[in-house]
């Protein structure tokens, strides 16, 4: 039983930072946006 709850809150734990690092990223795009930042694209031929 002790295993199924550790892999519960494991499975908890991965989507809330996951979610958080979602909200961080748009906040800093806003942040940027609001500081009249420039947005680079991404450069896929690396």
């Amino acid at each position: 039983m002790a295993v199924a709850i550790e892999d519960v809150d494991n499975e908890l734990v991965l989507q809330y930072l996951n979610r958080l690092s979602d909200f961080l990223f748009v906040a800093a795009r806003y942040v940027n946006q609001g500081l009249g930042g420039e947005e680079l694209p991404l450069n896929t031929d690396v």
